[in-house]
């Protein structure tokens, strides 16, 4: 496979605003759900959170941010409550030269 070299895009440390477009589910190394956020021209960066809800979790505490009731057993949609929703959000670039979302920082705009 050949593959094209691309330019690098650099997002500056700080506040940001933006949407929230998709909300994705990987399964390794550890079972994680990414909020994708577009933001300033098509740049998109996602913020990671351990796929697990509970009031006190990251996830959930996210999704209570955007009006989810964590009532114990019942299900939850997390797309039906952040996609297409407008926020912000902290960056900062980790060492090796990538942006990352600040842990606890996606706030409802």
């Amino acid at each position: 496979m050949k593959l094209e070299v691309e330019e690098s895009k650099s997002i500056e440390d700080g506040k940001h605003t933006g949407v929230i477009t998709a909300v994705e589910y990987r399964e390794k190394p550890y079972k994680y759900t990414d909020v994708v956020i577009s933001f300033e021209e098509s740049k998109t960066i996602k913020a990671g959170y351990p796929t697990c809800v509970t009031k006190e979790s990251k996830l959930g505490k996210l999704l209570q941010e955007f009006g989810a009731e964590m009532e114990v057993g019942s299900v939850i949609d997390p797309e039906l409550f952040l996609k297409d929703k407008e926020v912000q959000f902290l960056t900062m670039t980790n060492e090796n030269g990538f942006a990352n979302v600040v842990p606890n920082s996606l706030k409802r705009k």
